[in-house]
């Protein structure tokens, strides 16, 4: 079995666990096609974001971030100023799902897979993994950073537990700050490879 097989069977697998998460990469795939297709009009037309940004009464870095999805929630507009500023139209498509989907496991239980999502599922694995490195990347770090169930519940309490501990030991005497000075005096110290006390 090569990587790749692994690699697309741990999605598969991965989505068909988790309805939300193949949600979820729907739509980010969407979006990198949307961010892609933006960029792949501006070089077609052989302009550079500067001219883009000239054309639109914007900033270059604000072309940069549009075309790299650092902008959220794009409004409609925009996409439309954009692509007519470069001779192109925006399309959008608002389909009914063929059939819904059925909850199994009772309450709020968990969704399944039909087979026509699968292939869905599939054919956002197979696009994936025709965009550039740098975009499977980021589709990457999405998918694993959506797998995190979020930060610890009882974090809050701990640090502030922690911190009171620390200010209880000051004022008792039994602990002494060290001002920031010498704190980063000792940092750049250890930097250097020689420990002082």
């Amino acid at each position: 079995m090569s990587k790749k097989t692994a690699v697309t069977q741990w999605i598969d697998d991965r989505l068909k666990a988790d309805p939300r998460l193949a949600h979820e990469v729907d739509q980010i795939l969407s979006e990198m096609r949307l961010e892609q297709d933006l960029a792949a009009l501006r070089e077609k037309r052989k302009l550079t974001q500067r001219e883009v940004a000239k054309l639109l009464g914007t900033s270059q870095p604000y072309v940069a971030k549009l075309e790299s999805g650092r902008v959220k929630n794009v409004g409609v507009g925009t996409l439309v100023r954009y692509a007519r500023a470069l001779g192109g139209t925006v399309t959008v498509q608002i389909k009914p799902r063929a059939r819904p989907m059925a909850a199994i496991g009772g309450l709020g239980g968990n969704l399944m897979l039909r087979s026509d999502q699968m292939t869905k599922a599939r054919k956002l694995l197979d696009a994936a993994l025709e965009l550039p490195a740098r975009a499977r990347g980021r589709l990457a770090v999405s998918l694993i950073d959506s797998l995190d169930g979020g930060p610890d519940a009882d974090a809050a309490t701990s640090w502030e537990r922690e911190i009171n501990r620390r200010l209880n030991a000051l004022d008792a005497g039994k602990a002494r700050a060290v001002p920031w000075t010498e704190v980063k005096r000792r940092l750049q110290v250890r930097r250097r490879g020689t420990r002082q006390r």
